[in-house]
């Protein structure tokens, strides 16, 4: 079994599964090439890097990539037998043009809501198989025209990072008194992640109640933020981005991890908040419900800055219901469960061995 997989160098929620997904199917005894922009770096001695380097330029840097694909793919043609893709909709058109070219069976996952079936409808056809991270992306999918018998929903859900065994000793990694209440956004700074809201709901946050806000990422909306005026109860830290293997300590020593975001297709970080035991305080996007249970294993709030501020404030009051909100991690938040499905799904079986 051969796997490839395209996605920009920029490391998010879909590149880090993705560099996992290879990972893992390396280890189960599989051969995979990697095909991206630029080699991230994955210290796995049985995953080849097929580099396609280009720049950063409208109309021409996909070109240019597209290009340099087709090149490393050719030289690689005779030793795969399938092409993933991973959207978004560039991707995907690029991974059926190959796929038909070379004569390869195609699997395309879907990561996002709202998927652009006419662009990349050629590809979506030709597919043997079709991912979707969620349901609501199931649904979307049928609702284009896929056929309901070629999709299967497997969550995007990489290998956690271990984490501290206690809140104390990862408050202690991170200089944090254990009596602080600890609010964390870790994500990308982009408006549709919503981040402008929470920020909005700090600044009014009503006085005589300390706390301790951690914003961990980077992004085209922290220069504008970064800023911002916030009672004298309320300390913000914006910690940038972070080494991958350091999320677990953030989320351990978090009373409460924030997503404000507008929608989701697979959000990465509400699993990883499910996987440490970190009470959830999401805006009621569409696809988060895909993944929890409003008052079940988190409390979901109105997509607004009054929505964020009322939740913060029931969660700060009530001790009892974020414990209430912390479940044990199920099925779909387990990384072998998902690569097993992957494996399955390139008709292997999960056991192991060259297919």
């Amino acid at each position: 079994m051969y796997s490839r997989g395209i996605y920009p160098a920029q490391l998010g929620g879909r590149e880090v599964f993705v560099a996992d997904l290879v990972r893992g199917l390396a280890a189960r005894g599989r051969d995979v090439f990697l095909l991206t922009e630029r080699d991230p770096g994955l210290g796995a001695p049985t995953v080849r890097t097929l580099e396609a380097r280009t720049v950063e330029l409208p109309g021409i840097g996909f070109v240019l990539f597209a290009i340099r694909a087709f090149r490393a793919v050719l030289t690689v043609r005779d030793g795969v037998g399938w092409i993933h893709a991973h959207s978004p909709r560039a991707n995907v058109s690029l991974a059926g043009f190959l796929a038909s070219f070379f004569g390869k069976r195609l699997v395309i996952t879907a990561h996002c809501r709202g998927v652009d079936y006419a662009f990349s409808s050629s590809a979506y056809d030709r597919a043997a198989r079709v991912v979707a991270v969620s349901a609501s992306i199931a649904a979307d999918l049928v609702d284009v025209g896929v056929s309901p018998d070629r999709i299967e929903v497997i969550p995007c859900v990489p290998r956690f990072p271990p984490a501290p065994e206690t809140k104390e000793s990862a408050r202690q990694a991170l200089g944090l008194s254990i009596t602080d209440f600890v609010v964390l956004y870790l994500g990308r700074m982009d408006p549709h992640k919503g981040i402008h809201l929470l920020v909005a709901a700090l600044s009014r946050w009503p006085p005589g109640r300390p706390l301790q806000a951690l914003l961990v990422g980077e992004g085209p909306a922290k220069a504008r933020l970064e800023g911002s005026a916030v009672p004298r109860e309320v300390e913000v830290t914006w910690a940038g981005r972070i080494p991958h293997e350091d999320i677990g300590t953030y989320y351990r020593a978090a009373d409460v991890f924030v997503l404000p975001s507008l929608a989701e297709g697979s959000p990465l970080s509400v699993l990883e908040a499910l996987h440490y035991g970190t009470p959830i305080l999401s805006c009621d996007a569409p696809g988060i419900r895909d993944f929890v249970e409003d008052r079940v294993n988190a409390l979901l709030v109105p997509r607004s800055i009054e929505g964020i501020q009322n939740g913060l404030l029931e969660l700060y009051e009530d001790p009892g219901l974020r414990t209430s909100l912390v479940r044990p991690a199920t099925e779909r938040v387990d990384f072998d469960r998902v690569l097993d499905l992957h494996l399955r799904l390139y008709g292997g079986s999960a056991a192991g061995g060259p297919q």
